[in-house]
């Protein structure tokens, strides 16, 4: 409340952000296709998709008295030890193996965790155990979306990071971006300049083509959707102009960009930075973001 009272106060909109994963505290946690268990819940634990929704609804709730506060932002970044990619693929764990067994009808082996995913593979039934596990996700986001339009159905969801995981691209996506409130895909592909110090155009160039590829699985959902690029100015190549224009560039084929914000010091680079995010700002309303992004540089190119 405090915080969106804050963004109230200054014309600008806020969304929570917190992190799409937790730790453990039952039994049912993430056990990956080569047999790894991390310490994060499992997508199918109802631990997870509990705790979930009842931070969710709450913001929902909130965000109808303080409308500066317009949605929340899910990060599924992995930062967990044994992670073996960004949460979250299928999960092999005790819990969904008992249900999809029943739901065959079917009593599986007893198998240790680093042999289920072949087992499944080997008896012609990993791709059933998929769509059953992505069928159980898909039912838990229509219904915390379900939840949330009960409350305000302009409450939007931004999803990180983009294009996404299985968890996003099959079930999330697809529940929980509707008319009003188009899911937004926080896109971090172009954070910098690819390979580190491309040159500045190159780098630009690349980083467009990257997006216009990464929105084509987001057209394929056929839902509706907002898509934004990602900016970090601790990566190696985004000086400030550079991000500034990269954020123009971005803005011209996506619905605008977004800024992981780290690395400059009230005391250092940050006026610079807000100076060009400030001029790709004014060009973006001007409509003009595309020919501005790809101008000459006026400043020396670190790269």
């Amino acid at each position: 409340r405090r915080i969106a009272d804050l963004a109230a106060d200054s014309g600008i909109f806020h969304m929570t952000w917190m992190r799409g994963t937790m730790i453990a505290k039952g039994e049912c946690k993430m056990v990956w296709s080569d047999g790894t268990e991390q310490e994060l819940a499992s997508p199918n634990s109802d631990e997870l998709w509990d705790w979930m929704t009842r931070l969710i609804v709450d913001y929902a709730k909130i965000s109808v008295e303080h409308p500066a506060l317009i949605g929340v932002f899910l990060d599924y970044e992995n930062y967990s030890p044994e992670s073996r990619g960004n949460c979250y693929d299928l999960s092999f764990d005790d819990k969904i193996m008992g249900e999809f067994a029943e739901a065959i009808g079917q009593q599986l082996p007893e198998l240790p965790f680093a042999e289920r995913s072949r087992w499944l593979r080997e008896n012609h039934l990993l791709d059933a155990f998929g769509d059953f596990q992505i069928n159980g996700w898909r039912e838990r986001c229509r219904a915390l979306r379900q939840a949330v339009d009960a409350i305000n159905p302009t409450f939007q969801f931004c999803v990180y990071p983009a294009p996404g995981t299985l968890l996003m691209t099959e079930a999330a996506f697809l529940e929980w971006g509707t008319e009003a409130a188009p899911v937004i895909w926080a896109d971090p592909s172009i954070y910098g300049r690819p390979a580190g110090l491309v040159p500045h155009r190159e780098a630009l160039e690349t980083n467009r083509d990257i997006l216009l590829n990464n929105m084509e699985v987001a057209r394929s959902k056929g839902v509706p959707f907002m898509y934004a690029g990602g900016l970090d100015p601790v990566v190696r190549g985004a000086d400030p102009e550079f991000s500034g224009r990269n954020a123009a560039m971005s803005s011209c084929v996506t619905d605008g960009y977004w800024i992981f914000y780290e690395g400059p010091t009230y005391e250092t680079t940050h006026p610079e930075y807000f100076r060009w995010f400030g001029r790709a700002n004014r060009q973006i309303v001007r409509g003009t973001e595309c020919r501005w992004a790809f101008r000459q540089r006026e400043t020396v190119d670190p790269g």
